[in-house]
């Protein structure tokens, strides 16, 4: 198990939904959320990033819905489990770079792990 300590850059492919969608339109069904946040959060979250410290609903934002998630042994704790996750630009655990998920192809590499304690992220790892 790695952990990613670098910022992660998150697009949803849409193979297993039923509808396509995308950080845009998961920032439109967020929208009052999203205008709540700073100017730098939400740059962040448009160029499709996510980062320790961000809410689960930020990470909703870029990634969209976790394929599961796992409650903690301790109250707070959950982790979300992104599965079929590559590395779309060549990047690797050690240097992540932009990251599919949802990922319909053979060369799937990964599977994404957000930890979060609290809403807030506090871990990213790849596994």
């Amino acid at each position: 198990m790695k952990k990613l300590t670098l910022v992660l850059l998150g697009s949803i492919v849409g193979a297993g939904f039923t509808a396509c969608t995308t950080v845009d339109s998961r920032i439109k069904e967020k929208d009052t959320a999203f205008a709540q946040l700073s100017s730098v959060d939400q740059e962040v979250i448009r160029s499709g990033f996510i980062k320790i410290g961000f809410t689960q609903e930020m990470v909703y934002m870029v990634m969209a819905k976790p394929e599961h998630k796992i409650l903690g042994a301790i109250a707070g704790e959950e982790t979300w489990i992104y599965n079929r996750v590559v590395f779309a630009d060549g990047g690797s655990p050690e240097s992540p770079r932009k990251l599919m998920a949802n990922y319909a192809g053979a060369d799937a590499v990964i599977r994404l792990r957000v930890k979060f304690v609290g809403v807030k992220v506090k871990a990213v790892e790849a596994v």
